[in-house]
């Protein structure tokens, strides 16, 4: 049985149109039901599945899953809720901005895998530069058509966008473990690069 129903993808079209706190307020049932609660679940069962390939990955759903409400101190040109709900599955929690992680995000329009450093230390960032990501497999680059780096917010990522009705499919769990799989090859090489012997 699949995780999602279309009531996920559907709260997230109303939101769309309907973003504020009073809105959202009046539909909190719905969301927890059709939102909150799968994606919760999703992230558990997927963080205990990877960590039987990976058992430094030991975080909880809460300390991977990202709040639904922005920060309006510093978000104040946007509206007060995401479009979307999602996650970073690392060795440490989310707030760990220089561990390499894997990222999910699953809203109304795309459905985002990847991961990266999303702040680079001064020796990652060198290693970087001088990498040649052709030596990448074939499956990762076929997998992950976006590589970037982006020297003003020192960051290093790579993703792929799916459609969000992939969210229906039965087989949507195996698709996001097989992206995380793969994406583990460049993850490992941050890692090493990061903390070197």
């Amino acid at each position: 049985m699949p995780y999602f129903t279309q009531a996920y993808l559907e709260f997230f079209d109303c939101l769309e149109v309907n973003n504020n706190k009073d809105w959202f307020h009046r539909h909190k049932e719905i969301y927890n039901l059709a939102v909150d609660n799968p994606f919760y679940v999703f992230i558990n069962d997927f963080i205990q599945c990877i960590n039987k390939e990976n058992n430094a990955i030991s975080l909880t759903s809460k300390q991977a899953i990202f709040r639904q409400n922005r920060d309006m101190r510093f978000a104040k040109e946007f509206p007060p809720y995401k479009n979307f709900k999602s996650a970073l599955l690392s060795e440490q929690d989310k707030r760990s901005k220089e561990v390499p992680g894997f990222y999910i995000q699953i809203g109304n329009k795309q459905v985002v895998v990847g991961g990266g450093v999303y702040k680079l230390n001064a020796e990652l960032r060198r290693e970087i530069m001088d990498w040649d990501p052709s030596g990448l497999s074939q499956n990762f680059r076929e997998k992950y058509r976006e590589v970037k780096l982006d020297t003003h917010k020192l960051s290093f990522s790579y993703e792929s966008k799916l459609e969000p009705s992939v969210i229906l499919s039965e087989e949507f769990f195996h698709l996001v473990l097989d992206y995380w799989r793969v994406g583990q090859e460049v993850n490992r090489w941050l890692a090493d690069k990061s903390n070197p012997a």
